[in-house]
Order: C-alpha cells, then structure tokens, then sequence
C-alpha cells in the first residue's frame, strides 16, 4: 500500500506485536532470515480491532508475547538515552519515553491479571486496556521514536538470532526473544 501511495488498513488477529500500528514494516524470508527493514512513508492510517477475535481466536502465548514485547521499548529507549548518540533531543523522543515508562508500568501491574481473563474469555476494561497498550500505544511510541531507529536494542539482538541462533527463533516467539 505504502509504495502504491494509499493510506494502509491493518486488521491484526493477535496482540503479539505492535507492528500493525508501527512506523516500520519487517522482512523475513520464508526461513525466518531477518531481510531488513522497510520504512514507510506513514504510519499505518487505521488499525481495525476486534476485542472478541484477540482474546476468542488468539492463542494465549502470542498475546503474552505482545506484552513483553510492548514492555520492551521502555527499557531500548533508556539505554538508547543513557549510552549511545542515537537518541534525538526534541518533544517526540520526550513523549516516547514518558509514554514507554507509562505502559511498561501499566503493562507489569495489569499484564498479568488481563492475560488470566483473556484465557477465561472474559472482556473487560483492564483487557482491553491491555491490549490496546500493547497494539495502539507501542505502536504509537515506536513511531515517535522513528520506527523503532532510536529503540531497537532487544530488537537488534532479535535480527541477530533469526539469522544466526535460529534454534532460538524456532522456539520461542518474537515477543519472547525481545523481553
């Protein structure tokens, strides 16, 4: 859609990665080879969710993964301030740390206890908190972080491991890896 020029739709039946609403667009080969990445020109314009698909048809594993996973930038992003001269200075970096920390709290006192519901089927405010931290609000930092260019740690060690421990990767899920 992206090099087509019209606004891309994402429908994700999984909260496993906040790549559907991210500023970046992974490759992998059929293998799991990480390719590169591709940097659309927008993020994606609309992010359709249904609750009942991700907590009814989804299995358990991947949207724990997502936790993980969105939990995973807040520490990215402080090692990207604190050690390294990626980090730009400016409003969007100050509001995708601030959001990063914000979610990594919500997500370690809330995770939890939302995961046991999904598994029971149960939708409720804290589930659906949950996982919109997980699909809408991760997505929403890795853009201001610049797709994730500012905040890929784990995410770098996770390309390292598809192309040279994929023992690993056969295992264990992304969202895995990068917690």
């Amino acid at each position: 859609a992206d090099k087509m020029g019209v606004p891309v739709i994402t429908v994700p039946t999984s909260a496993a990665t906040c790549a559907a609403t991210a500023l970046l667009a992974v490759h992998y080969s059929n293998e799991g080879m990480f390719l590169g990445n591709y940097w659309p020109a927008y993020a994606p314009a609309l992010c359709l969710t249904d609750l009942d698909v991700l907590i009814d048809n989804c299995p358990s594993r991947l949207n724990r993964a997502g936790i993980v996973d969105a939990m995973a930038k807040y520490p990215e992003i402080r090692y990207n301030i604190l050690y390294t001269d990626n980090w730009q200075k400016n409003i969007m970096s100050h509001v995708a740390v601030q959001t990063a920390e914000t979610t990594f709290r919500l997500l370690l006192e809330h995770g939890p206890s939302a995961m046991e519901k999904a598994e029971r089927r149960e939708a409720d405010g804290e589930v659906e908190d949950v996982i919109a931290a997980v699909l809408s609000i991760t997505g929403f930092i890795s853009c201001l972080a610049y797709g994730g260019k500012q905040a890929a740690v784990s995410h770098g060690l996770y390309s390292y491991f598809c192309n040279h421990v994929q023992e690993l990767t056969g295992k264990f899920l992304h969202g895995e890896l990068v917690g």
